[in-house]
């Protein structure tokens, strides 16, 4: 595993800024402000937490800072790049499990670099770093994580999901990882 120190060294995390950001839906007989003049950072390397009530907006946000939806006014950088739509460096982790069924575990971790035809050494060193990051599990399912990951019915224990979801997203290499909890 020579190569994964190298990888997890070129993941610079990323400075989320969101400036005066406002957003609406419906037209203009039944417009509903959904956020307004929102402002806030999320720093380098800091767990940043999101905490209101139903319809408060937080969803909304959540898809503005991944770029699935842009703001009607204000704006959204990371890195002091605005932010204009989906890209790698910036995921989300949705509640609903992201790993495609049919597929092995080990599969879906090398589905992003397979599609993009990153395949190389380091790729299947990072994928196995991945997968055995778990490694000093205490519980027994988690100790057999790696079964898991290379068996033929791709099936793994729900208990593990949310650990795997997470696999494919960091083999990405993101500056800002998205993680909704509703």
């Amino acid at each position: 595993m020579s190569a994964v120190p190298s990888l997890r060294a070129n993941i610079k995390a990323g400075e989320l800024e969101v400036s005066q950001v406002s957003k609406s839906y419906g037209d203009a007989t039944f417009r509903t402000e959904v956020v307004r003049n929102c402002s806030f950072k999320i720093e380098r390397s800091k767990l940043t937490v999101m905490i209101g009530p139903s319809g408060c907006g937080k969803s909304t946000l959540i898809r503005m800072l991944a770029g699935f939806e842009r703001p009607d006014g204000g704006t959204i950088t990371l890195n002091d790049a605005p932010v204009t739509g989906p890209a790698r460096d910036r995921l989300v982790l949705f509640q609903e499990s992201a790993l495609f069924p049919w597929m092995t575990t080990w599969d879906n971790i090398l589905y992003g670099p397979r599609a993009r035809g990153e395949m190389g050494r380091e790729t299947l060193e990072m994928a196995e770093f991945l997968l055995n990051k778990g490694g000093d599990a205490t519980t027994p399912i988690q100790k057999q994580i790696p079964r898991f990951a290379r068996d033929d019915r791709g099936r793994v224990h729900e208990d593990t999901q949310p650990y795997f979801q997470a696999c494919p997203a960091e083999h990405n290499a993101p500056r800002c990882l998205i993680r909704p909890w509703f």
